[in-house]
């Protein structure tokens, strides 16, 4: 089962999915939030450019992760093998055989995994996977006008920021 994080959103947003005696869950959306003026309703094809676009960057995995390397792979061959590609981090881990790679997009990163997932390298069939993520963090109740850099400039001092996107309800 692949949970998906977007389409519970979507049921939630829409009122879908609610348990019974989970009308009050709801009671508190009659007027804005405190501190903030009544936003003008989007059109829904505005809500659906907005929600295409949340949902291509949450789905834009773009680490692989690499393994059964020969043991003394070096980082060059690594990015020799990927070299069709835009990498913008390389590391490996000759201990375990194992190099962790960001590339440029998802596509690639999908790319790279049909291409190179067994394929001999040294007569050694490595295999090309998406890294699991590492972690994902949800803030809500910000106000509807923040935009991404004032998110960024909020939460950059609490460490790096790999990746975000606002979802705005």
């Amino acid at each position: 089962y692949d949970y998906d994080p977007i389409a519970e959103y979507e049921d939630w947003a829409s009122g879908e999915g609610a348990e019974p005696g989970d009308e009050e869950a709801w009671a508190g959306e009659e007027g804005p939030r405190r501190g903030e003026e009544e936003q003008p309703a989007l059109s829904p094809a505005e809500v659906e450019t907005r929600l295409d676009r949340t949902r291509r960057e949450f789905y834009n995995r773009r680490k692989i992760i690499i393994k059964n390397l020969p043991p003394d792979v070096t980082n060059q061959e690594v990015h020799d093998l990927l070299s069709d590609y835009d990498l913008k981090y390389c590391f490996v881990d000759k201990y375990k055989g194992t190099a962790f790679v960001t590339l440029l997009n998802g596509e690639q990163a999908k790319s790279a995994i049909k291409e190179y997932h067994q394929h001999c390298l040294r007569e050694r069939e490595i295999s090309v996977q998406l890294q699991p993520t590492d972690a994902l963090l949800c803030i809500a109740n910000l106000p509807l006008s923040f935009t991404q850099q004032q998110f960024e400039d909020l939460v950059r001092p609490f460490g790096n920021l790999e990746r975000c996107f606002l979802v705005y309800s």
